[in-house]
């Protein structure tokens, strides 16, 4: 069962401003907001999430720039493209073709978690030319230690059994095992914010495209192509972060040209939507200083 968008949408952050893109065999949910002549920035939510998440932090910046965003393929309102394509290549490639089909040229982007791995992707591969990436807490280093070695072969044998998404969705009917969830992350999440996550999380569709994502995602080839990554990358890290070690950022900063990191304290993984105001601060901050 896909998310109901006609059921969703009167409740839905911002749906005024959302239209659907067809890319091949699939159909993306894409929400634009802001001056058309302005600055365009492009926004990529991590695993798990969709636009949604991005919704307060869009509310600041609309009012000085053209903002552009996605839900991932195979996450809440975009369809899951056939074949399996949910790798990270992938998914870069299919955001990067819907943004050439609709004209749009992002002159900066932001990701958080996985979406900022999707977007040096995207960067490295030539699908987008912006002047900078700023990455929330990106997630750009696979799991350390055992869990590195049990979780891919485990997400694959799970993603392949069709089961496993009805279950885990019917487990999400209990708001309280979603909120567990996102604190385990290391926010504290107003009722709104998990409201949220758990109407995503009872579709099995969206379950289901979000382990199809994790069975299929391989970060080393990122990894050895980060060093000719081509703009500045900014690397915001919340301390309390315990999905991304802070750490990550200062590795990741060393295998980048030019590469800067902003440690955040008192704030966690879903750190944008924990406190807005000051990513948006932040980011206002390195969009200015990136000339735009």
């Amino acid at each position: 069962m896909r998310p109901d968008w006609e059921r969703e949408a009167p409740t839905w952050p911002h749906s005024a401003h959302s239209r659907f893109v067809r890319v091949e065999d699939a159909r993306l949910h894409l929400q634009e907001i802001g001056d058309a002549t302005a600055p365009c920035i492009l926004l990529v939510h991590g695993t798990g999430a969709s636009t949604h998440s991005f919704r307060r932090l869009m509310e600041v910046l609309a009012g000085r720039y053209r903002l552009v965003a996605l839900d991932m393929p195979g996450h809440a309102f975009s369809e899951r493209p056939g074949h399996g394509r949910l790798s990270l290549p992938a998914v870069a490639a299919t955001l990067s073709t819907a943004l050439t089909q609709e004209g749009i040229s992002p002159d900066h982007a932001i990701g958080h978690s996985a979406g900022a791995a999707v977007l040096a992707r995207m960067i490295l591969d030539g699908g987008i030319a912006p002047k900078g990436l700023i990455s929330l807490n990106g997630a750009f280093f696979p799991f350390k230690g055992l869990a590195g070695k049990l979780f891919p072969p485990m997400a694959k044998l799970l993603f392949r059994n069709p089961v496993v998404p009805w279950f885990l969705a019917g487990q999400a009917q209990r708001t309280r095992n979603v909120e567990r969830l996102l604190q385990s992350q290391g926010d504290p999440l107003t009722p709104e914010d998990i409201d949220y996550y758990a109407r995503l999380l009872r579709y099995p569709s969206h379950v289901s495209g979000v382990m199809g994502m994790m069975a299929q995602w391989d970060l080393k080839p990122l990894l050895k192509d980060l060093k000719r990554l081509p703009v500045p990358l900014h690397a915001v890290a919340g301390d309390r972060d315990r999905s991304v070690p802070p750490s990550d950022a200062d590795a990741l900063c060393r295998l980048v040209p030019n590469g800067t990191v902003h440690h955040l304290a008192g704030l966690g993984h879903l750190a944008h939507e924990q406190d807005p105001e000051r990513i948006a601060k932040l980011v206002l901050s390195i969009l200015q200083d990136d000339g735009l």
